[in-house]
């Protein structure tokens, strides 16, 4: 499956070994593609992994979204770029679609949010939210129950729901450390798509999360 991958995460995320990981698998399974929001943390640590990738292979992209004047001053720059970047990315793709004559952005090319969360990253859990909303699945490692407490919270309190668009289903466990969420409006085989996916991510080895 071809994708491309967002990577959210917090700030004070320093687990290198793990985002090298999973930068590697990434690639392995067909992302073509890393975004992220040129943070500290798990933004440039995922952002330094893809770069030695590209020197290898120039066929593979990246792309930096940094918080602009067009996104408002701090706090709010960080959640509006969150939503410019999701947004751009899908437009890109649908753009894509169209242009090959396929029609819909997700029977060529995927957008995937892959999420590094902390306990204190109102930042990560607006983003996965936020995609979401807006119909992107978001992997989650690791996720573990920080996914069914603190970010289940996260969701419910902290986001404006798009009329005609409902919360996200409850999370999918694909495994210990790997939980995979998907919009509440995907019909089954889209869902059983995703979750082949997930599948595949822990045949590549992501179940056991590399020593930090």
């Amino acid at each position: 499956m071809r994708y491309r991958c967002i990577i959210t995460g917090g700030r004070g995320y320093r687990n290198v070994a793990q985002v090298e990981h999973d930068v590697g698998v990434n690639a392995r399974l067909g992302c073509g593609r890393l975004v992220q929001g040129g943070a500290a943390g798990a933004d440039a640590l995922a952002r330094a992994a893809w770069r030695r990738r590209v020197d290898a292979d120039p066929s593979l992209e990246e792309e930096t979204y940094e918080p602009d004047a067009s996104d408002g001053p701090w706090p709010e720059a960080g959640t509006r770029r969150n939503t410019r970047m999701l947004l751009a990315e899908v437009a890109l793709i649908t753009a894509a679609a169209e242009a090959s004559a396929v029609g819909r952005y997700s029977s060529r090319e995927r957008l995937l949010v892959w999420a590094l969360p902390d306990p204190a990253s109102s930042g990560t859990w607006h983003m996965v939210g936020s995609a979401l909303i807006y119909g992107v699945p978001v992997m989650f490692l690791p996720a573990g129950p920080m996914v069914g407490t603190r970010g289940a919270r996260a969701l419910e309190g902290s986001l404006q729901v798009p009329a005609g668009r409902g919360l996200p289903t409850p999370i999918f466990p694909e495994g210990p450390d790997r939980w995979l969420a998907l919009p509440s409006w995907f019909g089954p085989r889209t869902v059983a798509s995703w979750r082949e996916f997930a599948a595949a991510v822990a045949v590549a080895g992501l179940d056991a999360a590399p020593a930090s």
